[in-house]
């Protein structure tokens, strides 16, 4: 309780112990290791950390990239307006807006 010191400095650390367990490295461990989760590459066989985004072995995109991108790609197309029923499949491209009630698409 020296320079000015109540006793009550630093007792923020106690209330979230799990937080400063995380960032500052004291969490006791018990000398047992996180095992890291290895994914086999359907390609050639070999062991990547989970997510990979590429075999390093091999180069391949992993499964999960191939279908994230292909679900980037697909852009959603209407017959009928989801808002009031109304039939949009005449038109030359798709609309951003509604014709009939102006409701803004997905």
């Amino acid at each position: 309780m020296c320079n000015g010191d109540d006793g009550w400095s630093g007792m923020g650390m106690w209330l979230f112990p799990p937080l400063f367990y995380r960032y500052g490295g004291g969490a006791p461990q018990n000398g047992k290791e996180e095992a890291e989760t290895k994914v086999m590459c359907p390609v050639c066989g070999a062991l990547n950390s989970y997510p990979y985004r590429y075999c390093s072995e091999c180069g391949s995109p992993s499964p999960m990239e191939k279908y994230a991108s292909s679900a980037r790609a697909e852009k959603r197309r209407f017959s009928f307006c989801p808002f009031c029923g109304g039939d949009i499949r005449g038109l030359s491209k798709p609309p951003r807006y509604c014709p009939y009630c102006d409701e803004r698409f997905f």
